[in-house]
């Protein structure tokens, strides 16, 4: 659908304004009763506004009755927040309300993002026909943000002053967040439009990733993980950002030109390499290095280089593969590592070394550069309680676990724990807790026990699934009368 000129789409809307404004005048019945929730009708001063906008199928249904504030009528729909202010000239009568201002956005260092996007940042390829049919600046107000990938929901972000776009990374439509029923929240009194992303600033998009379209580019964006900082100006001047399995550099005003700190040779110790001439081998690949000289890479390595980026990106193998146990073989490239496990399942057996935590913990960044979501023992701290340190047979247990980090006590939320308990003679059962609140505590009530008095019970809470290793804590009581 191409966009409506502005010219035509204000006289089209006042002449329709006028109308409504006159039906809005005439004598008030009863107010009917309550539609039923998702079913409000569109207030008649918004009906052209809304429908060449997009109507339903882009902006949502209205949420609750139209209102006035600050001498304007608006109206919350699922994606925005409809205004018309009747004192204003005609082209500014119609708005959306600036609700992506309201979100509190964290974002980047400002010299970080001058040298992120120079020129001002750039509305994301893969939604400039929808920032388009909303009029660009018009409407749509200006970006907020970079794109952002959002690891959790496989989707991609960007936040505009007044509607929020997204893009599922399964699908090749884009939509808009629900900023409407966000900002309402529960004095509509309406349940969200299943098709409206809800607003929620998780799985890395509470971050600015100027990386971001480069890597969506190159399809690499799952392997290196999720971003563990904000964009920050590194000690040579480059534009650096920490993620899970690697760190992302680039010369300012050039993201999309990324490249990768050498972690492999600057963390680990690496074992001795001789370059070796060319030859053919079941199952590998000859990678030149030096002239006619190189080393040999598993094939499953190079197809999976060349899916995440390829060997431009990965640099060449700086090792040869080294068996590290029985079934888990690793070779490092100048970017990264890559490991394969045999026993794994079929989608797992490659994967990329987690290099990230180590080099976020040897730069010694300011700790507010650095994501909530950073889940490693080095980073992360579980605290446990419990209810009372002796329970009588047959009585519960309460059990709480807080969740925080280790640099500034602060909170983290929507974190997933699993409380294991173990019992005298061995046995063990799992039980799995529901996400952390903000405040970064969940708790479980533990059935009751019917053991001889005396007996000690042991319990360990871990994170689940943490990117680089076990996060875990473990504490024990008594049954006791």
């Amino acid at each position: 659908m191409k966009p409506v000129p502005l010219r035509r789409l204000v006289l089209i809307l006042l002449a329709f304004t006028a109308l409504g404004m006159a039906a809005s005048c005439a004598p008030r019945q009863a107010a009917p009763a309550a539609d039923p929730p998702g079913q409000t009708a569109v207030d008649p001063v918004f009906r052209e506004f809304y429908g060449l906008l997009g109507g339903k199928e882009l902006l949502g249904p209205a949420l609750a009755p139209a209102f006035e504030q600050d001498g304007r009528r608006c109206q919350y729909t699922t994606a925005v927040l409809l205004c018309f202010d009747p004192l204003a000239r005609d082209i500014d009568r119609f708005s959306l309300a600036p609700l992506g201002e309201g979100l509190e956005l964290p974002s980047a260092p400002a010299d970080s993002l001058a040298a992120a996007f120079p020129e001002g940042i750039p509305v994301y390829p893969a939604f400039t026909e929808l920032y388009e049919r909303l009029q660009g600046e018009r409407f749509a107000g200006r970006p907020l943000t970079a794109a952002r990938i959002n690891y959790l929901h496989g989707r991609v972000e960007q936040h505009f002053e007044n509607a929020g776009f997204y893009l599922s990374l399964d699908r090749t439509e884009a939509g808009l967040l629900a900023y409407g029923a966000h900002a309402c929240g529960e004095k509509c009194g309406s349940a969200p439009d299943d098709r409206m992303e809800t607003v929620r600033l998780q799985g890395g998009s509470e971050l600015e990733q100027p990386f971001a379209a480069a890597l969506l580019e190159s399809g690499a964006w799952r392997a290196f993980g999720q971003p563990l900082t904000q964009p920050y100006l590194a000690w040579d001047g480059y534009l650096e950002q920490i993620y899970e399995n690697a760190a992302l550099a680039a010369q300012p005003g050039q993201p999309e030109s990324l490249s990768l700190r050498p972690l492999p040779a600057l963390l680990l110790d690496l074992p001795e390499t001789s370059l070796i001439p060319a030859e053919a081998q079941r199952g590998m690949v000859f990678v030149p290095v030096e002239g006619e000289l190189g080393l040999l890479v598993p094939e499953v390595f190079d197809q999976y280089i060349e899916q995440n980026g390829g060997a431009g990106l990965s640099g060449p193998p700086v090792t040869p593969l080294w068996q590290l146990d029985s079934s888990l073989f690793r070779q490092c490239f100048t970017g990264y590592c890559l490991e394969y496990d045999h026993t794994a399942p079929r989608v797992e057996q490659v994967r990329m070394l987690s290099l990230g935590p180590a080099y976020l913990q040897a730069a010694g960044l300011d700790p507010s550069l650095i994501t909530r979501h950073v889940y490693t023992p080095e980073m992360v701290e579980i605290l446990l309680s419990e209810e009372r340190g002796r329970v009588p047979p047959g009585e519960t247990q309460r059990i709480e676990v807080q969740v925080q980090r280790r640099v500034d006590g602060l909170p983290l939320a929507d974190v997933k724990t699993v409380l294991r308990v173990t019992l005298p003679g061995g046995e063990e059962r799992a039980y799995a807790l529901a996400p952390t609140g903000e405040d970064g505590r969940a708790a479980i009530t533990l059935p009751g026990l019917e053991l001889p008095v005396g007996s000690l019970i042991g319990y360990e809470a871990c994170l689940s699934a943490p990117p680089a290793g076990p996060v875990c804590a473990s504490d024990g009581y008594m049954i006791w009368e």
